[in-house]
């Protein structure tokens, strides 16, 4: 019993109200600006930061909606994106 409550307890501190969800993207969004900043003072080139920084936001997504990705062979939206970026990265040398 005492597992039990405990479960639902985290269970029910892993949900965001909108104020909060909102707050970390924004935050989550500045990082990823801050980070393409740095990569290209480190040689990267403005599309490969780009590129790495809208993967990142796909594995998120990946990760978010994994359940339902899983479930259901009908949102094929995650993948695609994965497959449109992998075709950019071909593009963007990545061998500097």
């Amino acid at each position: 019993m005492i597992f039990k409550k405990l479960s639902l307890k985290n269970l029910n501190m892993a949900y965001l109200n909108k104020k909060q969800y909102d707050y970390r993207r924004e935050s989550a969004a500045a990082r990823n600006l801050n980070n393409e900043e740095i990569a290209i003072e480190h040689g990267m080139s403005e599309e490969q930061a780009e590129l790495i920084s809208k993967l990142c936001s796909i594995r998120h997504n990946f990760h978010c909606n994994i359940d339902s990705l899983v479930k259901s062979s009908e949102d094929n939206s995650v993948f695609d994106e994965i497959e449109n970026k992998k075709t950019q990265s071909t593009r963007a040398d990545f061998r500097n």
